[in-house]
């Protein structure tokens, strides 16, 4: 008679984990939305915007760079995603350990993989427009071996993520603890190891954020003392059309030493200064939204931490807000090609070319 009726129980227990599942799966209904379509546009996006580079764009270590990040933020959306709805459609019989540590580790590995392009991308523009004499630019073959390096440096550093993700014990009224759910432990009282490794992980993210601002300005700065040149060189009645101009580098020094510039043309001076410009006005955008999303995932992240059994004692709209907070990385990979092609002219002429194209065959 026990056994019978803990095998009742038991059935029982397993048809209430079934309904709690689906109810969380209606709860999360405006989370699965958002990624839905997050899945789409990022796909629809990266992909155009990576073919139009590839296809179009002259080869440079720029080019190499902005397709490796978006090429990233594609494998985002087509792969980390669906993990995601996966998790999500399991929110109380999440039993495989390995798949919760795998799925962490590949988002992982998705997440700090881009921010090192980013990071590769302000740099390479910052040597190209800020010290162009005093170290070489980098070249098309030495910009793919550190793409792939910073792959591979992304899974290397990333594998104490599967010390911190494993299924966790979920309460589920009338039969315990026995609901499994695919995160971090719930309290810092049981390990404090994903507490350290996120703060290592911000450490790094806002000394990436305030280089890549710093590289930025001073990107910014170079484009204004090369305009101020160009007005220069317009008021002296001397100066003539074809007449050498000097480009001006933050190298230079009034005394002693030999400055650090080369003679150009106004007309070059003044195309190079409008490339600048373009460049760094289609990076910019990108950039902060980066520092954004990311921002918003660690606000997620930090105050899951500090709450005490969250998963059993949140309402449904802080959960909701939860899941959204700690998915707006999403948002990058789906926004980023839309955000870069409004700000970069010849990606979207190139754009209109290929639809027009297209539009003319189906005709």
């Amino acid at each position: 008679m026990k056994k019978m009726d803990k095998n009742n129980n038991s059935n029982d227990c397993v048809s209430i984990l079934e309904e709690l599942n689906a109810e969380f799966v209606d709860l999360y209904l405006p989370v699965m939305i958002y990624l839905l379509f997050s899945l789409i546009l990022g796909l629809l996006g990266n992909s155009f915007l990576t073919y139009i580079h590839f296809c179009k764009f002259d080869e440079t270590a720029t080019k190499v760079f902005i397709i490796g990040l978006f090429v990233c933020d594609f494998l985002t959306c087509l792969i980390c995603i669906p993990m995601e709805f996966f998790i999500l459609c399991f929110s109380f019989t999440f039993h495989s350990s390995f798949a919760c540590r795998l799925i962490r580790f590949f988002v992982a590995i998705a997440m700090f993989n881009s921010s090192i392009i980013l990071f590769l991308l302000g740099i390479e523009r910052y040597i190209v427009m800020c010290r162009p004499f005093k170290y070489n630019n980098i070249s098309v073959v030495t910009s793919k071996k550190i793409l792939a390096s910073s792959t591979i440096s992304s899974a290397i550093l990333n594998i104490p993520v599967l010390e911190v993700y494993n299924t966790q014990n979920r309460l589920v009224r009338q039969c315990g603890n026995i609901g499994k759910v695919c995160s971090f432990p719930d309290s810092l009282d049981d390990t404090v190891f994903p507490f350290v490794y996120y703060c290592v992980v911000l450490c790094g993210y806002l000394y990436l954020l305030i280089f890549l601002m710093i590289f930025y300005l001073l990107i910014e700065l170079r484009i204004k003392k090369i305009q101020r040149s160009m007005r220069s060189n317009r008021q002296r009645s001397s100066v003539s059309f074809g007449t050498p101009s000097k480009i001006p580098s933050f190298n230079d020094k009034n005394e002693g030493n030999v400055s650090e510039t080369k003679l150009y043309p106004v007309s070059i001076l003044k195309k190079h200064s409008v490339q600048l410009s373009k460049i760094n006005v289609s990076l910019l955008p990108t950039t902060l939204l980066w520092a954004i999303c990311y921002l918003l995932h660690f606000i997620a992240i930090f105050w899951r931490m500090f709450e005490h059994n969250f998963n059993d004692t949140e309402s449904d709209r802080k959960q909701i807000l939860y899941k959204l907070l700690i998915y707006s990385f999403y948002l990058k990979c789906a926004v980023n090609p839309y955000l870069y092609g409004t700000f970069n002219r010849q990606f979207y002429s190139e754009l209109q070319r290929l639809f027009q194209k297209a539009f003319q065959l189906y005709k």
